[in-house]
């Protein structure tokens, strides 16, 4: 019997969430009569997967969930769902298996997307659990079995023997247990919390243990470099705890990338931020005649301009590009019900936009240590304290516990947007429908449809939203998006040998890496 999965709800996220295209200075096009029309159901994806994504995920929108645990969710789906194709698609191209593998196809007979997302859900069903625990997946199981699936889950006996194409629960199972055991749970992630702490220890999960990470200013010792990050006092979820941040997840600068080899990910090493940092005394004052040979000046009051006057549509996208999870990785999912991407190319596009989020990740928060660069939350009040506007700056959205250099959110949005070009998404309908008080904080205030004419200036939008919103400096934006175009491009070398043949991939190249290796 075929046997149907509820982990969509983790991809509905990623996939079914709410996008919101964008469009630099115009205002935006706000819907008549405010209530928007339904969308139209999508002709591609089965219909396991939709009514899987119907089953409510909360977890993953917690504040706590940041980019680094949000991706590596959506990886941990993304590369089941691709050896899902290579066992089910019924075009003549041969796909391997996320890491390369070769893949044993179904009978012809078999080959059908329905089998696909059979195997896609119950993949992402047991990721989900496996991540989160069962009372996060429920929910799923629940939708689907009412629906007429059944499912199997991780200790499910019945696919002990092996996955059989002609199971396609089975097959899924297979292909997250090998993503679980050979790649989730050795990433370096440090999940299980015992990572560097001796035997005995109480575990630490998702936290630093192995990088000795330390910020060098902080509410207690004061600032002491200027330019370099300084944790802030923090209200903690809006329940009156106040707490000081450390810097997230410093170990994810370690972890295995996915698709491209670590060897080339440190090829794409930034210039620091700032050539003379030891020019700056910690109470340096910007128009008190010392030297600012870095134009620290320049930056923090290009920050406040681009601040002092937004509007409720800027406010809406600096909310909505915070979670870059939940926003652009969507757009791939457009690709499929709007553009009419054949099924094969859709899971091709998740596969390198779910890969290429966690390799940037990696690579990104590497950077982030390495320069350790103040944000303008902290930086602005210190240099510009002697004026009104720089006395009283404070960003629009709280900013992440990371510093500042390069932006995540930047190469986030400019590495998407390049993967989707290469892979037919330069047609897209970037006219994208949010309800009333989608992205929070009330905002936006009623139903309003963004457009953007291109992804190029979806993705400008993006990048520039995290200076408007006083979370980034422009150098960092800058870095963010040269480092996510760069390891987009890398991504796609690799793709192009697990799904030869896919328009827009480059020609595979003999001796292709992958998978992490060094």
């Amino acid at each position: 019997m075929a046997r149907r999965s509820p982990r969509v709800a983790a991809a509905a996220m990623a996939v079914a969430a709410a996008a919101v295209a964008l469009t630099p200075p115009p205002p935006l096009g706000v819907v008549a009569g405010g209530a928007l029309p339904p969308p139209t159901p999508p002709s591609g994806i089965p219909q396991v997967l939709l009514t899987a994504a119907t089953a409510p995920i909360p977890v993953f929108s917690h504040p706590a969930i940041g980019a680094p645990l949000q991706w590596r969710t959506l990886s941990a789906i993304g590369m089941p769902w691709f050896d899902c194709l290579g066992v089910y698609a019924r075009d003549d191209r041969r796909f391997t298996t996320w890491d390369g593998a070769p893949v044993r196809r179904a009978p012809p007979a078999a080959r059908t997307a329905e089998q696909w997302g059979l195997c896609a859900a119950t993949a992402m069903a047991a990721a989900f659990d496996h991540i989160y625990g069962g009372g996060t997946s429920a929910p799923v199981y629940a939708a689907t079995a009412a629906a007429g699936y059944t499912l199997p889950d991780l200790n499910d006996t019945a696919c002990a023997r092996g996955p059989d194409p002609s199971d396609a629960g089975c097959v899924g199972l297979a292909a997250v247990r090998r993503y679980i055991n050979g790649t989730l749970d050795r990433d370096g992630m440090n999940a299980d919390g015992r990572a560097g702490l001796p035997t005995g220890a109480p575990p630490r999960p998702y936290l630093d243990t192995r990088t000795g990470y330390a910020p060098v200013n902080g509410p207690a010792a004061g600032v002491t470099a200027l330019t370099r990050w300084a944790p802030l006092v923090q209200d903690a979820l809006g329940f009156g705890t106040y707490t000081a941040q450390t810097v997230a997840m410093a170990q994810t600068s370690l972890a295995a990338p996915l698709l491209v080899p670590r060897r080339r990910l440190w090829r794409l090493r930034l210039r620091p931020p700032y050539r003379s940092p030891h020019a700056y005394a910690p109470g340096f004052v910007c128009g008190a005649g010392a030297a600012d040979p870095d134009r620290l000046c320049d930056a923090a009051r290009a920050v406040v301009a681009a601040g002092a006057h937004l509007t409720p549509g800027r406010r809406t996208l600096i909310r909505w590009f915070d979670r870059p999870a939940a926003s652009i990785a969507d757009l791939a999912f457009r690709m499929l019900t709007g553009g009419g991407a054949p099924l094969a190319d859709y899971v091709v596009a998740e596969l390198a936009i779910n890969a290429f989020a966690w390799d940037a990740t990696v690579q990104v928060w590497a950077e982030k240590l390495r320069h350790d660069a103040a944000r303008p939350a902290t930086l602005i009040p210190s240099i510009l304290r002697h004026t009104p506007a720089g006395a009283a700056f404070t960003p629009a959205v709280p900013p992440p516990p990371t510093p500042d250099y390069p932006s995540a959110v930047a190469a986030y949005c400019h590495g998407i947007a390049h993967i989707l070009r290469a892979l037919g998404g330069g047609a897209l309908n970037l006219t994208i429908p949010l309800t009333e008080g989608q992205v929070g904080d009330g905002l936006p205030a009623a139903a309003e449809a963004i457009s953007f004419d291109s992804l190029e200036s979806l993705a400008t939008a993006c990048g520039e939203s995290r200076v408007w919103g006083g979370l980034a400096f422009p150098a960092a934006v800058d870095a963010g998006r040269a480092l996510g175009l760069a390891v987009a491009k890398e991504v796609l070398r690799t793709v192009a040998c697990r799904a030869p043949g896919t328009p827009g991939l480059p020609p595979c190249e003999r001796g292709e890496g992958g998978g992490g290796s060094p």
